[in-house]
């Protein structure tokens, strides 16, 4: 259970954003704010198949550098869940389709966030497929109305598959993400990933 629960969070740490803006930013960067000390703070919990709460906390997710990798800009983001594990979350790359971010296992840099984008779009993220699904629904959260773009992935990792959905909100970032599990076809359980708060540069 413990490795199927990792499997979970790994799935909504790695790739898993939407609040009610005057303003309707439109380039790419605005998919996932990139600067210098922006921070996002979330609640994590995970779900055994009954819906019955495992485990919670807070994640603090920080842009801690703005360097150069492979000769080119990136932004070092932090969890501080992650960190316990003395790497950081993922470096990060604006370019003008989308946020790319680089691979930990083969070193290559990848479309992680495509924008602009228009429902139904598809495009690969390693040998997975990322579908565009709404690109304007309203995300109620604490009150606030948040305006999203929805990201649905299916992941196979051996026998298990994970069904992710992540809304992010233009000009915020990511604001929720859901990954369920599925092991031979049965479900066994979810984590969920919600945007307590923000601050950004």
């Amino acid at each position: 259970m413990r490795t199927l629960l990792f499997v979970l969070i790994l799935s909504i740490l790695t790739f898993s954003a939407c609040k009610d803006n005057s303003t309707n930013p439109s380039s790419s960067k605005d998919v996932f704010p990139l600067k210098l000390g922006n921070q996002w703070t979330y609640r994590v919990s995970s779900y055994d198949s009954n819906d019955s709460l495992l485990t919670q906390y807070n994640d603090v997710w920080t842009i801690i550098a703005d360097t150069l990798v492979l000769n080119e800009r990136a932004f070092i983001l932090e969890s501080s869940n992650n960190k316990k594990y003395g790497f950081p979350l993922a470096a990060l790359f604006i370019r003008s389709d989308g946020i790319y971010r680089l691979a930990q296992d083969n070193w290559n840099i990848e479309l992680w966030y495509k924008y602009p984008v228009q429902q139904g779009n598809i495009y690969l993220l390693k040998s997975d497929t990322m579908k565009i699904g709404k690109t304007e629904m309203n995300l109620y959260l604490g009150g606030i109305n948040y305006k999203c773009i929805e990201y649905l992935l299916n992941m196979n990792v051996d026998s298990a598959q994970t069904q992710n959905i992540t809304y992010i909100s233009l000009g915020i970032g990511r604001v929720y993400s859901s990954a369920k599990l599925y092991v031979k076809g049965k479900f066994t359980g979810e984590v969920t990933s919600e945007l307590l708060s923000y601050s950004l540069k």
